[in-house]
């Protein structure tokens, strides 16, 4: 897990490759842990309908940790979710980029990676992205910063 290179960064896998409760679980620590102290508490985390945000391990967690858990309505991720609207999409085109460079596909079109390589790819597609300057035009598009609810609703009405 040395291979990743982003300042800051933490990374886990697990069995699968997926996310699952126990992960998100430690994850919330991780999360909890890099705020710096300066930022008041409670902390407010805005999650989509991942079955792995979900259990009583996680709601323990976040409220030992003074995390509020906000949940985005179902299928709403793509108008309301900052990561789904202004970053995702770059990350996975630099990640498909820098695949493409690395690794031949096989027939069917698909890849294989080690988890390590894996990391690696992530970390390179990672500083590639703007992930910083995106994020912040994330939170403006879905106007989740400043907020408005007028605006939201605005966004939502254009999409139904």
């Amino acid at each position: 897990m040395a291979d990743c290179v982003v300042p800051g960064a933490t990374v886990t896998t697990s069995p699968s490759g997926f996310m699952n409760m126990e992960l998100f679980a430690e994850w919330l620590h991780f999360f909890s842990g890099s705020m710096p102290a300066s930022i008041p508490r409670p902390l407010v985390l805005i999650l989509d309908g991942c079955g792995s945000h979900y259990s009583d391990k996680v709601v323990d967690a976040a409220d030992a940790l003074d995390i509020l858990l906000v949940s985005l309505p179902p299928n709403g991720t793509h108008l309301l979710q900052p990561l789904d609207v202004a970053v995702f999409a770059t990350l996975k085109s630099k990640i498909h980029n820098i695949i493409s460079e690395l690794v031949d596909e096989d027939d069917n079109g698909y890849f294989n990676l080690s988890k390590d390589d894996a990391i690696k790819v992530a970390s390179l597609a990672w500083g590639g992205a703007k992930v910083g300057r995106n994020l912040e035009r994330g939170f403006k598009a879905c106007r989740l910063f400043p907020l408005s609810l007028v605006k939201m609703k605005a966004r939502l009405d254009t999409f139904t």
